[in-house]
């Protein structure tokens, strides 16, 4: 280091200045490789470390993570390791598109198709590589070594057939399967999205109608009171649940007949009710009442449209008798196990589908009110009242997500859960709580992982 010189009379040293001192005395004396060469490959210390999402400016957490990063990889190089200190990219996925399509001022999923695949394509790999210098810029700045060499990025043609190799060998090993499952969904987006990315959005308090509606017995004159916070998933209702052990009640209310759980009477009615009758749950199961609409009045044949058992129901709110419908992962859980085909009446935008007739094209969000106004009409609703609770927000385009019964391709995570959870317990983790709690928890519930997206700039699927 015998050229950088700091002199003697400089009252304030040239900080700045000496950092490209050092970067330069680095990169003439090729001092990362000769790091890695003089070390044996016997003595090999290996660091995962996980690929830069190149869709923006860096801040302060790309700053925090590369010291790290930087800090344990020169740490072992120090105590003697071969360390090759690879870097990746992540290029592609929803980061990107959207920033993209902020650019371009896009709106939905359509105006991709408008302005072109390819053309939008070639634009987001463009904006990787234009952040990507930026990133780099800042990375050699901290003083960060990394090894160009093992460099990799998600975009690269190499890395794509690395992708489609892992994805054969899942499918031999019958880990890889198709199917309908609900999960996280952004309608902006137009995508799934991962457990992991719920948790970065959080969730934010929303405001939307709560209704008591009601469903009529087939064979007498009472009515099943449900309660919702979604009527826009009401015509989709297929069953009734209940649970068994609960008590429930007959009320008599302004000369009609309803049953709701006993200890939610008076929420729901207040004052002027009788209780005619009270009955355990397990009495009502089996009990058929009539489709609230007609659009898959077929799935009776296949069991819907009755009263069923669910462990989820509470006596917490609402009135003790849960709606089901395929944007529920429990009531999707339930109808499937009942052998009740799941179908989805909502577009990739959250826009009812043509086979809702009533409702056609309207947003989700939208049809609220229409369904609502649509049940008054037909003497369906009890109550309404405006209701404030906690949804969980897209981490990227801050809207609300909802949960929607998606067709898509599933690593089989469960069938390998019990392998992983052992293997956890190999590891030396530091700090030592996480073994057995947050990543040891998370472990063993470890579900399904749904690989597939509906979107444009991303890994193509090689499955047809």
């Amino acid at each position: 280091m015998e050229q950088i010189v700091i002199s003697k009379n400089m009252r304030v040293p040239n900080f700045s200045e000496t950092e490209r001192e050092i970067i330069k005395y680095w990169k003439e004396r090729d001092v990362l490789a000769k790091s890695i060469k003089q070390r044996p490959e016997s003595q090999s210390y290996t660091f995962f470390d996980g690929p830069i999402t190149a869709n923006n400016k860096p801040h302060y957490g790309h700053a925090l993570t590369m010291v790290i990063k930087d800090v344990i990889p020169r740490y072992r190089a120090m105590k003697g390791f071969r360390v090759e200190r690879s870097l990746g990219w992540d290029c592609q996925g929803i980061p990107v598109e959207y920033e993209v399509e902020k650019e371009l001022g896009f709106q939905q999923k359509e105006d991709i198709e408008k302005f072109g695949i390819e053309k939008f394509n070639n634009l987001c790999r463009e904006s990787v590589k234009k952040y990507q210098r930026d990133i780099r810029d800042l990375t050699e700045r901290m003083g960060r070594w990394v090894n160009s060499d093992e460099e990799y990025a998600t975009m690269d043609s190499w890395y794509i057939e690395s992708v489609w190799w892992s994805l054969k060998e899942l499918y031999k090993r019958d880990l890889l399967y198709e199917g309908y499952k609900v999960v996280p969904y952004s309608t902006r987006a137009g995508s799934t999205l991962s457990n992991s990315e719920v948790a970065l959005g959080g969730y934010e308090s929303v405001l939307d109608p709560a209704v008591v509606v009601k469903l009529k017995l087939r064979d007498e004159d009472t009515y099943l009171l449900i309660w919702t916070t979604t009527p826009w998933t009401l015509p989709g209702n297929l069953l009734v649940a209940v649970g068994k052990n609960y008590e429930y009640v007959k009320v008599r209310y302004k000369n009609e007949q309803y049953i709701v759980g006993k200890d939610l009477v008076q929420d729901i009615f207040k004052k002027d009710y009788e209780i005619v009758s009270t009955v355990k749950g397990s009495e009502l199961i089996g009990k058929e009442y009539e489709p609230l609409y007609p659009y898959y009045r077929e799935k009776a044949k296949e069991g819907a449209f009755t009263i069923v058992h669910a462990d989820h129901v509470t006596l917490e709110e609402g009135t003790g008798l849960v709606h089901q419908a395929p944007y529920g992962e429990e009531d999707f859980l339930l109808m499937s196990d009942m052998g009740i085909g799941m179908f989805d009446y909502l577009d990739d935008q959250g826009s009812m589908k043509e086979e809702i007739t009533d409702f056609a094209g309207m947003f989700y969000r939208k049809a609220n009110k229409y369904i609502v106004q649509d049940l008054k009409k037909r003497n369906l609703l009890l109550k309404e009242y405006d209701y404030e609770h906690q949804m969980p927000m897209c981490w990227r385009t801050n809207t609300p997500l909802i949960y929607k019964p998606i067709k898509s391709w599933y690593i089989k995570v469960s069938e390998i859960r019990d392998m992983l959870v052992k293997e956890n317990m190999d590891i030396n983790w530091v700090p030592a709580h996480v073994k057995e709690g947050r990543f040891g928890n998370w472990l063993s519930e470890a579900r399904d992982w749904a690989l597939s997206r509906n979107r444009y700039w991303g890994t193509p699927l090689p499955i047809w």
